[in-house]
């Protein structure tokens, strides 16, 4: 993503798209652990992620449609939700005759296989290990329900995100947009 920044910088093109409204994330889980730039309540946000869950933008009463990079190119343009077939024929864009490459931000591990120090923060802790799963595992349904979300059993969001791999802390949110006393 760097460098494709870095080339809508170059050609003033990363300022047109800024100038017209769009917001540029990472290419990192924001909008899928409903993270980022967050429409105002009762807005109407047109993402190009992947997610639309009730509240994953950030804003529960928000109203979210996913859509292509063309169609929400097109409708910041138009001021309305429209097909980029409105505006007639597509532009030819030629590609650049090269990509820019930077991965200096890569640390690759040694060569020779030796200790790599793992730094947590506190709120972050080891994944706990486990023997192999039994042929059958048995236990009771708590929660049966139709249209159940990824969101409804391990919720996104501020709270939830910096736990990562804090199985114990995270358990505490499991169903919690269902049950908020689930956990307990």
């Amino acid at each position: 993503m760097h460098e494709t920044e870095s080339m809508l910088a170059d050609d003033g093109s990363l300022g047109d798209l800024i100038t017209a409204g769009a917001r540029i994330l990472e290419c990192v889980c924001g909008y899928c652990v409903g993270v980022g730039q967050a429409p105002p309540s009762q807005g109407i946000f047109l993402p190009t992620s992947n997610r639309n869950f009730l509240g994953r933008s950030g804003t529960a009463d928000a109203e979210v449609y996913l859509a292509t990079p063309e169609t929400a190119a097109t409708s910041a343009i138009a001021g309305s939700l429209v097909s980029p077939t409105t505006l007639g024929e597509p532009l030819a864009v030629e590609p650049p005759a090269s990509y820019p490459v930077d991965d200096s931000m890569i640390l690759l591990p040694p060569v020779d296989g030796g200790h790599v120090e793992v730094r947590r923060v506190p709120n972050i802790k080891p994944l706990p290990t486990r023997s192999e799963l039994e042929e059958t595992i048995q236990g009771e349904v708590f929660i049966r329900g139709d249209n159940i979300t990824t969101d409804h059993i391990a919720p996104a969001g501020a709270k939830y995100l910096p736990l990562r791999s804090n199985i114990p802390a995270m358990a505490e949110f499991v169903f919690q947009p269902i049950d908020p006393g689930f956990a307990k």
